[in-house]
């Protein structure tokens, strides 16, 4: 089954505990704490294995290299992800109508009319699993929400993606970055999902990684010299004003990115128990 999945693991991940006792994360003796993360897989499955989560941290990493193949079946090693978030917003059921209690929301969140909100920025590197800065520890009130809302830095570049890949015989490495614009919602299907502290509750983020590169072949581009690499054996592909084919390819990479991801949510008070 592990040979199966190939995770890019922890952006950050958040305890909510209204204990001043948090060491270890969401291991034991936290009860109530939630982890928060980001996953890329490269499976269409939202299956999750439950040795993902171990004792401590409430996720665990595994080793395996992440590739992600083209439409021309080029195949290319993921080396760094990184997404950087301005903010992140748990925001409310807006059918329910007893809103979670947001005169008990303590800093570092605050509340607004939609939701519960963190703000950053954090640079979040999805292979490495660092936070920077590291995610602080919180307590959400509890009640019902309807997804996680992920707004980006909208003055840097929000994507940024290193792979190696083969042409030609030799190793090159591209180099994707792209602006985002505006913000992304993450939601559980068509249902809210309940925060309580009596329980320990994982949201994940799943990207899709092999959804990444769909619509885009490499290999030919170069080959017929619409794209072309530069003196250091590097593709770039970065947005900018102009049209042109990298920014067009940056572009389709970024928004493939965004479209993957789904929520999944977890409760420990029942075995396996996926929302």
């Amino acid at each position: 089954m592990k040979n199966k999945w190939l995770y890019l693991i922890v952006l950050f991940f958040a305890v909510f505990n209204c204990s001043d006792k948090i060491a270890g994360g969401s291991g034991a003796g936290n009860p109530g704490a939630t982890t928060v993360a980001i996953i890329a897989v490269s499976t269409d499955s939202s299956e999750i294995p439950d040795t993902i989560l171990d004792s401590h941290s409430g996720i665990r990493m595994y080793p395996d290299t992440v590739k992600i193949i083209d439409d021309s079946s080029g195949k290319f090693v993921l080396t760094h992800a990184e997404l950087k978030i301005r903010r992140i917003v748990f925001l409310f059921d807006s059918l329910e109508k007893k809103k979670p209690d947001i005169n008990s929301v303590q800093s570092p969140l605050f509340a607004s009319d939609f939701g519960i909100i963190l703000e950053g920025p954090f640079e979040l590197n999805i292979l490495s699993g660092v936070s920077l800065p590291p995610v602080p520890q919180f307590s959400l009130p509890e009640g019902k929400y309807n997804g996680i809302r992920l707004e980006y830095d909208s003055i840097n570049p929000a994507m940024i993606l290193n792979c190696s890949f083969l042409w030609n015989g030799r190793t090159h490495h591209l180099i994707v970055s792209d602006l985002f614009n505006g913000y992304d919602v993450f939601k559980k299907d068509t249902n809210p999902f309940n925060i309580n502290k009596k329980q320990k509750t994982t949201l994940r983020i799943i990207l899709n990684a092999s959804k990444w590169f769909r619509g885009i072949a490499i290999g030919p581009k170069l080959d017929n010299g619409e794209l072309t690499l530069g003196q250091d054996s590097t593709l770039y592909l970065r947005s900018s004003v102009s049209n042109d084919q990298p920014s067009v390819l940056a572009g389709k990479i970024a928004d493939n990115l965004r479209k993957s991801g789904k929520l999944l949510v977890n409760h420990s008070d029942t075995q396996d128990n996926e929302e």
